[in-house]
């Protein structure tokens, strides 16, 4: 039985764990009590003689954490009965829990017919929630609840009748806590201050796709795959997939100083990934598990500090000019344990597993720094002649790869190469002050190549991840949002994606040019629209899966 003594648990009354750690006990963190124990794992607290809202609950979380050796309210029930350790936990205030429970209109699940659908956590439960329109409060029910484990309702209103049951989580769709919607934050950056929070400065049938592409992608991620399939359906309705009706909204994109953020990719991702999920024959479990490594390198440099260090015979720089530096990542990349990483490959992950490899695959995303930069040198962009320049880092960086850990040689499936981009370092060099990306330097993103023994290996500087020089090399640097960052990257990468897979299926001469799909009279007879995701889907769907060999037996 647990030992019930006040001040063993504790909540933290202010905005942060770390503030309650600078300040007295009672100023911060307050002590409440112990209920009791429901099973052997779990144990009840009052939280009524503290704050009513709180930003952490820990456990022992003082100096002297019991009164006497045997005193201490929990005990291992192994055969050494140890005390249990210290913790403290942030509660995470943006899920906008609520202290008191009601009832109130159900939202059925469309998929399922049911009330209710599970989520392994609170904050699942509450990203359903914010990814459907009519949600506005919802319940979850803790993995300890008798019959309702893991159960997330969603409710479109709050009744006056009040809900008593044990380990219900009860919460509001938003909060002063829950961060600003992307959509919103894209429109507002880049509307020019227009009316209805910037989305009059576009038309409004690329405002719609937009929305559109983004909403369905959080109802995927929701697990409301109904749901997602008619928001798309409802846009294939207005403006049908492979029609030249899509030119205008993909022509919009990028018309206002936002990065191509072109719709059409993600919406075609989405649904495919999608209707696997509603459709398809998913697995139990998948047939495979398979790492994907991202490397973070370093590059190792020497700059050029004007024109004049470039040898103008052979391009490069002269012999003992410039400056030698080691140059690093910019913030973005590293802030949040690599958060824009993760952010990036996701949708990209999932259409693999889902819409490629038919739920036979599972891939673990994983992030390392090397210890060993890339080389790069520069060159001359035209021979003999200033102005511009290249920037060449030596794919496939052996240097790198070949010294990575065992482990990760081992483990690894498909590689990443990020390194850093380098122009960044010449803003204060006035030679080169006023050159653009990509007109004046060729220091391209990156694209498709192998490595460590012919694994595949996607590669590319830090500016497709994280932002770009709005002008040139004098402009402001500005990250991309989150909606551009979501948009370019499904592009992107289904993109790199398919180079991959048509060159594992020669036999159905899908590229036995470059980029064929650009040239529409080298389509196949039987495939149908415009675009080059018209190309990959019907690629997809009337080659790829039915092939003799699946794609998840020849990808990895």
């Amino acid at each position: 039985p647990v030992l019930v003594e006040e001040d063993r648990f504790m909540v933290c009354c202010l905005a942060s764990t770390e503030e309650c750690d600078q300040v007295a006990y009672g100023e911060g963190w307050q002590g409440v009590t112990i209920e009791g124990m429901y099973s052997d794992n779990a144990v009840e607290v009052s939280t009524a003689s503290a704050c009513s809202t709180y930003s952490g609950l820990a456990y022992l979380w003082l100096e002297t954490p019991c009164s006497g050796e045997v005193s201490c309210p929990l005990y291992a029930s192994d055969e050494y009965h140890l005390p249990v350790v210290p913790w403290k936990s942030d509660v995470d205030l943006s899920l906008c829990p609520l202290s008191t429970a009601y009832t109130g209109q159900p939202i059925p699940i469309l998929e399922t017919g049911e009330l209710f659908l599970l989520r392994d956590t609170q904050s699942g439960c509450h990203d359903t929630c914010l990814a459907h329109p009519e949600c506005h409060y919802y319940q979850w029910y803790d993995p300890l609840s008798n019959g309702n484990a893991n159960k997330c309702f969603l409710l479109a209103s709050q009744n006056e009748d009040l809900v008593n049951e044990e380990f219900l989580q009860y919460g509001a769709k938003r909060c002063d806590l829950t961060p600003s919607d992307p959509l919103d934050i894209f429109f507002e950056t880049f509307g020019d201050g227009s009316g209805n929070g910037g989305r009059d400065s576009f038309s409004p049938e690329y405002v719609e796709a937009l929305t559109a592409s983004i909403q369905s992608e959080d109802l995927f991620y929701a697990g409301l795959h109904q749901e997602a399939a008619n928001l798309i359906d409802s846009i294939w309705d207005k403006f049908p997939a492979g029609t030249n009706m899509w030119g205008p909204i993909m022509g919009e994109s990028g018309k206002h100083g936002e990065k191509n953020s072109d719709p059409y990719s993600l919406l075609r991702m989405v649904d495919d990934m999608n209707r696997f999920r509603l459709d398809g024959d998913v697995p139990d479990k998948p047939k495979y598990y398979a790492t994907i490594t991202v490397v973070m390198a370093k590059a190792d440099t020497v700059l050029p500090t004007s024109w004049d260090d470039f040898d103008l015979s052979t391009g490069f720089l002269k012999p003992n000019s410039g400056v030698r530096k080691v140059v690093g990542f910019n913030d973005h990349m590293t802030a949040d344990n690599h958060r824009v990483i993760y952010d990036s490959l996701r949708t990209w992950i999932a259409y693999i597993e889902d819409a490629v490899a038919e739920g036979q695959i599972k891939f673990t995303l994983r992030v390392i720094e090397s210890d060993d930069p890339v080389q790069c040198d520069f060159s001359l962009k035209d021979e003999g002649q200033i102005g511009k320049f290249s920037i060449s880092c030596h794919y496939p960086f052996s240097n790198v790869m070949d010294n990575l850990p065992d482990d990760v040689l081992e483990t690894t499936k498909w590689y990443f190469m990020a390194y850093p981009y380098i122009p960044k370092e010449l803003t204060n060099y006035t030679d080169f002050q006023g050159l653009h990306d990509f007109e004046d330097i060729n220091a391209a993103w990156g694209g498709t190549g192998g490595c460590c023994g012919g694994k595949v290996m996607w590669f590319g500087n830090e500016m497709g991840w994280t932002g770009e020089n709005t002008d040139n090399l004098l402009g402001d640097f500005r990250y991309f949002t989150e909606v551009e960052t979501r948009l370019w990257w499904a592009g992107l990468q289904q993109h790199e994606l398919y180079h991959y897979l048509f060159s594992l299926y020669p036999e159905f001469h899908l590229e036995d040019e470059g980029h064929q799909w650009f040239d529409h009279s080298k389509w196949p007879e039987d495939f149908d629209g415009l675009y080059e995701k018209d190309y990959f889907h019907e690629a997809l769907y009337k080659r790829l899966l039915l092939a003799d060999i699946p794609p998840y037996e020849k990808i990895l």
